[in-house]
Parts: C-alpha cells; sequence; structure tokens
C-alpha cells in the first residue's frame, strides 16, 4: 500500500471545546502538532479522534486534522492504522473507548499501531520470570494491608515506596519512613500531582491515613531506593525504545530526569526537569562508569522490549525507566507503552526528537502494507506466527 492511501487515526479518550473559541482542547497538542506534520510529509492523511466523533448509526468519523496552523474538524475515512494515545480518566471513559474501537472494527479492518501493558504488578511478575530481567527490578509486592508495613518497616530509618498499580506521571506515590523518635512520615504526590508531607504518631494512625488514600486503589510496595545525586536530588534515566519501519527495536534515545531536592519522584509532571544523560552519568560517576552504565541501559532496554512484547503483544514503542544507587547499582524500574517525548526538544536533541516522531509513523506504514497486501507465502523454517508480536519484518 503506497502512504497516499494510508489513513492513521490518533486515538484519545476525549476532546474538549475552549470555551471561548473553536479550537479542540487536545490531550498532548505539541506532539500531534508535530506528528501530523511528519506524516503530511510522507502524504499520509492523519487525523485525531474519540468515542465522540464516530457515529455507530451510520458509521460515519469527524477527526481533527491540522491544516493551515490549527485544528480542523472534518469528515474522514475510518482508519488502516490507529495509534492508540488514550489516558482515559475514569471507568465511563475506557468503555466508551474499548465500545467505539469494537464499533469500528465491524465497519473496516484495522490495526492498533501500540498495544497498552496491563497494571505495574503484572508487568513486573512478566519481567521478574526473565532471570537476565530480574536482579534489576526492586523486589515487589501488590500492597494488600496494613500489616505488611509492620514487617518491611521495622528497623527505623527504613523507607517504603508505595505507588498506583495502574498510575502514571507520579500521582499518588508515596514514601513511608519510621523514625527512632517513634513517629512515622509520609511524603508524596496527591491524586492531583501535588506535593505534600504528612507526620503521624502510631503505625495504627498511619495505617487509618493510608486507608483513606489509597481506598478501593490497587497499590504495589517496594523498598525505597537511594535514587540521587550526589546534590540530594531524585533522578532517573528514560530510554525511548521504538520500532523503525522495518518493525525492529532500536533505541531511540535518552534522557536523564531530575526531581525538585526533597521530592520522591523525578517525573516531569511533577514539576522535574532534564538533563542529558551522559553528562549527568560522567559528572556523577566518570567516564568509565559512564559507558557501562549506558551500555548495560542500551541492551536491557531492548531485551525488555522483546519480552514484554512475547507476554504482552504487540508494541510499537515504550519508555523504560532505570535508576542508580550511589553504589553504581542499576534497577529497572517501571514500563511505560504512553511515553513522551518532549526531553528531547527541550535538550536540543533534534535528531532523537525527530526519529522520535518518523519511528512510530514508518512502522505504521509497515503495518499497513501487511493489512492491504497479502503476505508471501514463508519458507518452512520461518515462523511468521511470532511477527504479530516481535520483529514484524517483511521479507
Amino acid at each position: 500500500m503506497t502512504a497516499e492511501g494510508m489513513t492513521i487515526g490518533l486515538y484519545v479518550a476525549s476532546i474538549e471545546m475552549h470555551a471561548t473559541q473553536e479550537d479542540p482542547r487536545l490531550p498532548e497538542p505539541a506532539f500531534y502538532k508535530q506528528l501530523a506534520e511528519t506524516a503530511r510529509r510522507k502524504q499520509i492523511d492523519f487525523y485525531v479522534f474519540s468515542p465522540c466523533e464516530f457515529n455507530e448509526d451510520n458509521g460515519q468519523l469527524q477527526g481533527y486534522r491540522y491544516l493551515n496552523q490549527r485544528w480542523e474538524k472534518g469528515i474522514c475515512k475510518l482508519p488502516d492504522i490507529i495509534y492508540d494515545r488514550r489516558f482515559c480518566k475514569s471507568m465511563e471513559e475506557q468503555l466508551a473507548c474499548r465500545s467505539a474501537l469494537q464499533a469500528i472494527a465491524a465497519c473496516k479492518p484495522h490495526i492498533i499501531l501500540n498495544g497498552i501493558l496491563p497494571s505495574k504488578w503484572e508487568v513486573y511478575e512478566a519481567l521478574a520470570s526473565d532471570e537476565r530481567i530480574q536482579p534489576l527490578l526492586p523486589a515487589t509486592q501488590r500492597y494488600s494491608q496494613c500489616a505488611m508495613l509492620r514487617a518491611r518497616l521495622s528497623a527505623p530509618g527504613a523507607g517504603l515506596f508505595l505507588k498506583p498499580a495502574s498510575g502514571m506521571q507520579g500521582k499518588g506515590a508515596l514514601l513511608l519512613r519510621r523514625h527512632t523518635e517513634g513517629y512515622w512520615t509520609v511524603s508524596g504526590r496527591s491524586k492531583s500531582n501535588l506535593p505534600f508531607q504528612k507526620q503521624l504518631l502510631s503505625l495504627k494512625a498511619l495505617e487509618q491515613w493510608l486507608a483513606r488514600f489509597i481506598g478501593n486503589a490497587s497499590y504495589i510496595i517496594q523498598p525505597y531506593l537511594q535514587l540521587q545525586l550526589k546534590t540530594g536530588e531524585p533522578f532517573d534515566i528514560r530510554t525511548l525504545v521504538q520500532k523503525d519501519a522495518y518493525g525492529r527495536w532500536q533505541v531511540t534515545g535518552l534522557a536523564a530526569r531530575c526531581g525538585q531536592s526533597g521530592s520522591i519522584t523525578s517525573n516531569l509532571h511533577g514539576g522535574g526537569g532534564v538533563r542529558s544523560a551522559k553528562e549527568l552519568l560522567i559528572a556523577e560517576y566518570g567516564e568509565a562508569i559512564n559507558d557501562l552504565l549506558l551500555k548495560q541501559i542500551h541492551e536491557i532496554s531492548l531485551y525488555a522490549a522483546e519480552q514484554l512484547e512475547q507476554r504482552f503483544g504487540r508494541l510499537a514503542e515504550l519508555g523504560l525507566d532505570f535508576g542508580i544507587e550511589q553504589g553504581r547499582r542499576l534497577w529497572l524500574l517501571e514500563a511505560n507503552s504512553r511515553p513522551g517525548r518532549s526531553a528531547f526538544r527541550r535538550l536540543g536533541l533534534e535528531r532523537c526528537a525527530a526519529q522520535s516522531l518518523e519511528r512510530p509513523i514508518g512502522y505504521a506504514q509497515m503495518l499497513a502494507r501487511r493489512l492491504h497486501t497479502p503476505l508471501i507465502t514463508p519458507s518452512p523454517e520461518l515462523d511468521r506466527s511470532r511477527y504479530d508480536n516481535v520483529q514484524e519484518v517483511l521479507p
């Protein structure tokens, strides 16, 4: 299939309209604009839509195209490829998104460009089953009751990290500490991502507060790792790995994310900043250790992407977060199937920024050709049944 006849629909959970303007309020406007411009250069019809833009009664879809420096709404062909960037805020939104996808699929076959990872706990279990990755994972449990705190916070000075199993952007993350004076502290970020700190005078008071804060949400519990710079700011290394136009995993780029002093997270949505990963690691550990760490991060990023895809199905891109303790101990902290990429432009890494846009579009072109072109009968030794999950390279 040629690019000229191809359609990519970027799927979001909802699109709001400004009260006084005709322009839509898109979740990631700068990113979508850059994607639209990249697709236009390749003569691909690209638009953004949500469940509300699809009419199940007549099968008609409306979407927003970036034209003349603004988003314009119009009738769109049903997509060949759906680039899923949903960030659902409620179960109702999840159900609406799922229903619309099923209805669109009934009208016209399409391919989902990037799958979605399940909860942090399920991702941890999948990665922990691999003997190469398991040593890089912090010991993790699914949080079930406050009795777990008594055992794991028995020593004064110990710290525990709690985070939502399905959370993002650091919202709801907590650091618990027991102090020699007998009281407890909780620091972290609220459900609206605002920093806070609280002191509780007893374990019972801590348990009651946690029960109210967590409610029915699913949380995981990990040891608190000393992932800080010499100056005390928390930091991690985010790696963006993506499929290229041949369906092969590539490391697009890395960036160091540094949190504000006193914060328990380095997430950019929580007020953190970005630095060059190489420059930061050289400043902290020197040239030789930097080379060793970056090589290890590069290799593990590609390997983890392959393992997650084998377990959970087709993926197009992942953000992998790595932590480094002062003893130069590397940890794989988290995998995210809806990664951002703004750090590259902030750092002036224009080549990485361009690749972060071109690679999903190139991979989408490859998948669209598969959707519309019969595959050549493979030779007996080629197991093409695995191609739905990993390394989807056409001959």
